[in-house]
């Protein structure tokens, strides 16, 4: 749990970004709602396009039709992400709530705690991997335009590379923080449990390696710092994610199940 001062402040913090993170959200939808109603039928067969959405957004299927690494690396960063969605919640309520998820407890346990570890890793690699890639080794079709092609004045002033770099500036620091605090947290069960965690390999090499000999009070000042390196950004990063092209995150399973009866290359009416 933490402190009941930084649960405090962790709680205030939350209302303000939560807030500053809707009014992105509705200031999205209402320029949205600006379009007319469409004209073909996007509700029909309700229950058939959301099993489309579920099963092309979780396979990545439409990203791996081309670029196979570059699509196993953006992977890595998906499927994280999704799982990310419960360990947040998870590692929020840790913060509140004196629990434990001990490996040695259940294999169910033992494989929430293996994957949570294992894609942390995938997603920094993942994320380090491609933005070697954008910054050090760009492919000749990477947004390379002439002069005759219309473009938007943010593209012409190079917004996608800085959006990228902030978005993976984001992602390394909100990873990197929470797996710091396992690492230390480690690195505490390892001195009630008499060992560190099996199912938990990545964490417990480098809590073993960064906090083996540290005392009790720096260990419990990283932890800390991971609750609020990996929680606090996600919360602080809501204001920023309606704005930026990573909103695809959520709105391209909405966009397969509300897809046009057409091919894309038909203009309706």
């Amino acid at each position: 749990m933490l402190p009941l001062i930084h649960q405090l402040l962790f709680f205030i913090f939350a209302l303000i970004a939560g807030g500053f993170g809707l009014w992105g959200f509705y200031r999205l939808y209402r320029r949205v709602a600006r379009g007319a109603s469409a004209s073909e039928d996007r509700a029909g067969n309700p229950v058939q396009r959301v099993l489309y959405a579920i099963r092309v957004s979780l396979t990545q299927e439409r990203t791996f039709r081309r670029r196979t690494t570059i699509s196993v690396l953006h992977s890595f960063i998906f499927y994280g992400f999704v799982y990310y969605l419960l360990v947040n919640v998870v590692d929020g309520l840790e913060g509140y709530i004196p629990f434990h998820i001990y490996s040695k407890d259940s294999p169910l346990l033992a494989g929430y705690n293996f994957l949570a570890d294992l894609l942390s890793m995938l997603v920094l690699v993942g994320v380090i991997s491609l933005l070697i890639r954008r910054l050090f080794l760009p492919s000749k079709r990477d947004f390379r335009f002439t002069d005759k092609t219309l473009l938007h004045p943010l593209l012409r002033a190079n917004y996608i590379l800085r959006d990228s770099l902030i978005v993976s500036s984001f992602i390394t620091f909100h990873v990197g923080s929470r797996v710091l605090g396992n690492a230390a947290k480690m690195a505490e069960e390892s001195r009630v449990l008499g060992g560190y965690d099996a199912f938990q390999p990545f964490s417990s090499a480098l809590g073993r390696a960064l906090f083996g000999g540290a005392s009790e009070q720096a260990i419990e000042g990283w932890r800390i710092f991971g609750y609020w390196g990996a929680l606090g950004s996600v919360l602080a990063f809501l204001a920023y994610f309606p704005f930026t092209k990573h909103i695809h995150i959520f709105m391209a399973p909405l966009n397969y199940a509300l897809k046009r009866p057409v091919g894309s290359g038909v203009l309706p009416p």
